[in-house]
């Protein structure tokens, strides 16, 4: 809550939500409507999440008896009231489940392999499902243990159906919170309404995607959660902002928080590339030179100020007209604003993922989805 120009924050058991509504009433002077509904524990939700716990059976189907294996499934639900001292009070409620595979290859050295997915509601996980994520997190540990490291080298990069969206979410997402966008220093501030990219790029934050890890109908401060448009046909166009950072521009429901207990932060929640028009087929077509094809990022960031950016891949594949091999412990480097420009082609195809991201030592689920998406003359190295 804001009095005057200084911030307040509180929160409250949920045993005594009414804690909060005095406490808004005393700062305000005025009373506080309090929310529809309180958190609740959620007994039957729980009973139901265990009955959905994917038989350990299902996961070996897929790999030999001997492979290290490591599942984790995750059953969420937030069941989040606020009030505000604006008078309006909101309550709603989100859950899914999220479920990691990891495989442990032994060859010369350990190999590991990863696959994810998320779902929202409580449906079950068919059995077939957990048998893919199994084989794909094997298949990659198996692969990069053939990999090889190459030297410094600029071609042209195409990240696979997904793998930009996470790639993007670190290049637009973070810069485009209002928080960020705030200061006249940073890359995307300094850029805003202006073309940065071809006009076949959009970038949107969709807190509406099906099945998106970072979905929600209202934000964690009771504002409706709204599609916002970061990269309009290549021109830099929206921000995602909290009651605290919107300025004089209205909410657009993009306030989050890791838990009751911190504050809300102006975040992402689903980052989506619109469709392109190309084959995903040519986009991979490396011509007479060389081509890296990303199938997974890793670890990296984004410089809010400077955009320079440095990023891990620890799945990706250098493609020549003789056919691709794998790389190991690929590096991705350069500039946003320049990465941006040497955006070429965008894909007919799409994928969707998730992921946790940290921001001041608040981690939230987020979710990706796009197409295949090839840029020109990136810098990386193995």
């Amino acid at each position: 809550m804001r009095v005057g120009r200084r911030w307040f924050h509180q929160y409250a058991p949920v045993e005594t939500p009414a804690r909060l509504a005095d406490w808004l009433d005393g700062l305000s002077g005025r009373p506080v409507a309090a929310p529809d509904g309180t958190p609740s524990p959620p007994d039957a939700w729980i009973e139901e999440a265990v009955s959905r716990i994917t038989p350990p059976e299902a996961w070996w189907r897929a790999v030999p008896h001997d492979t290290d294996l490591a599942v984790q499934e995750d059953f969420e639900l937030r069941h989040v009231a606020s009030a505000d001292a604006h008078g309006s009070g909101t309550e709603h409620m989100t859950g899914g489940s999220r479920r990691r595979c990891t495989v442990v290859h032994h060859a010369d050295r350990e190999y590991v392999g990863k696959s994810r997915h998320y779902q929202s509601g409580l449906e079950a996980f068919e059995e077939s499902a957990a048998m893919e994520l199994a084989a794909g997190a094997r298949a990659q540990a198996v692969t990069i243990t053939a990999a090889e490291p190459v030297s410094l080298r600029t071609t042209p990069v195409v990240f696979a159906p997904s793998v930009g969206a996470a790639f993007f979410h670190e290049l637009v997402g973070h810069a485009a919170e209002a928080d960020n966008l705030a200061s006249p220093d940073g890359y995307l501030a300094r850029r805003f309404g202006r073309r940065v990219a071809d006009s076949g790029l959009t970038v949107m934050d969709d807190p509406a995607l099906e099945d998106g890890f970072g979905a929600m109908a209202v934000d964690d401060e009771g504002a409706p959660a709204q599609l916002v448009r970061l990269i309009d046909r290549g021109v830099v166009s929206g921000s995602l902002n909290s009651l605290r950072t919107r300025g004089g521009s209205p909410r657009n429901g993009h306030g989050r928080r890791a838990s009751f207990r911190a504050p809300a932060l102006p975040r992402a929640t689903n980052l989506v590339i619109g469709p392109g028009s190309a084959d995903s087929a040519d986009l991979t077509a490396p011509g007479q030179g060389e081509l890296l094809l990303i199938a997974a990022l890793g670890a990296g960031g984004v410089h809010p100020h400077s955009g320079e950016f440095m990023f891990s891949a620890p799945e990706a594949y250098l493609i020549t007209a003789q056919g691709r091999r794998p790389l190991r412990d690929v590096h991705l480097t350069g500039m946003a604003a320049d990465a941006l420009a040497r955006l070429t082609a965008i894909g007919a195809d799409s994928a969707t993922d998730s992921a946790v991201c940290l921001k001041h030592g608040q981690a939230i689920g987020v979710g990706f989805s796009s197409p295949s998406i090839r840029f020109d003359d990136l810098t990386w190295w193995s």
